[in-house]
């Protein structure tokens, strides 16, 4: 397995602009990139592949998590993957008692 390198990874900066565009395609795709990166998490979590960096409260909504995240990149580091952004959003937001 090969890990991708910083030219084919989507940067913070990246993220950050796609999920403040008023253009609703844009907006799509910030959402999209979001769920998907939370929801592999998630899974990998479940198969024991990482250990817990955030535990979501009972009977969260995807829109909960989408809107924090969405709320915060913009203030995440520019030169760190969009990735590594959404986790430690995550871990600050759902920290894990």
């Amino acid at each position: 397995m090969t890990t991708a390198n910083a030219e084919t990874q989507l940067q913070n900066k990246q993220l950050a602009e796609l999920c403040s565009s008023k253009d609703r395609w844009y907006g799509g795709l910030c959402n999209g990139y979001i769920t998907g990166t939370v929801e592999s998490l998630l899974e990998m979590r479940e198969q024991g592949l990482i250990s817990e960096a955030f535990c979501f409260p009972p009977n969260i909504e995807r829109g909960n998590f989408i809107d924090t995240i969405r709320s915060q990149v913009s203030n995440a580091a520019t030169s760190t993957s969009a990735f590594e952004s959404i986790v430690l959003i995550l871990r600050d937001k759902y920290p894990c008692e």
